[in-house]
């Protein structure tokens, strides 16, 4: 797989039966770190969105909510997730 933004690669992982995407790893993340993709799951309307990423390569006809936090690339963590968040993936960056 090509690097990601960071330049640092990522592997995605997919379905061996249908090749969905199930989930990513970067390897700019730290630990164990995986991102799901949340279409996947038995219940996907159980979780939503905080932010949406990458929407430069989004295609035209897909219309995100009115409102929606949306980023063309990534964006810079400190200035987005909540406290609570940021405290928990800093614990995991250190251990």
């Amino acid at each position: 797989m090509p690097p990601g933004s960071s330049g640092k690669p990522h592997d995605v992982f997919v379905c061996g039966k249908c090749g969905t995407r199930l989930w990513n790893k970067y390897h700019a993340a730290p630990g164990d770190t995986v991102l799901l993709c949340a279409g996947t799951l038995d219940d996907a309307a159980a979780v939503s969105p905080d932010v949406h990423i990458f929407t430069r390569s989004k295609l035209p006809w897909l219309e995100l909510p009115e409102g929606a936090r949306a980023f063309e690339a990534f964006y810079k963590i400190d200035e987005v997730w909540p406290p609570e968040s940021l405290a928990r993936w800093r614990q995991l960056a250190a251990a």
